[in-house]
């Protein structure tokens, strides 16, 4: 796995930083783990940047970092994913990385909704219960 991922093979990579992040054959490494992600999402590999999102989310492995952690669920949420749209919804809600606007967030929590991330349909289900967006 290690030849492969430094063969840019973005899968191998993907799983390497998973190896590293649990410590699975490797001594646990949260550095490591989202250096392996970063490799792997920037070749457009949408796990990958799914967690690296959440690493700069949450500052595991890397600088807290709420505007890199958008600019990685914006990948992903482009890519139809529903965690990247899930993800960006609460940043949209929360002001997290962008200025808070609840219309982006329940635009962003429907997309995720309506391919059934159940998190996603209770946000929506609040803001159409509310009958606004503040």
């Amino acid at each position: 796995m290690v030849t492969s991922s430094k063969k840019n093979y973005a899968p191998a990579q993907y799983q390497l930083g998973i190896c590293y992040t649990w410590g699975r054959g490797v001594e646990r490494n949260d550095e490591a783990a989202a250096y392996w992600c970063l490799m792997a999402a920037n070749q457009g590999f949408a796990v990958s940047q799914g967690i690296l999102g959440y690493c700069y989310k949450i500052g595991r492995g890397v600088k807290e970092d709420h505007r890199t952690a958008v600019y990685w669920f914006t990948l992903l949420a482009n890519q139809g994913n529903s965690y990247g749209q899930y993800q960006l919804g609460v940043c949209y809600k929360n002001g997290e990385g962008v200025e808070k606007n609840h219309r982006i967030a329940y635009e962003w929590y429907l997309k995720a909704a309506r391919q059934g991330d159940v998190e996603a349909q209770k946000k929506v289900d609040e803001y159409q219960r509310k009958g606004r967006f503040d």
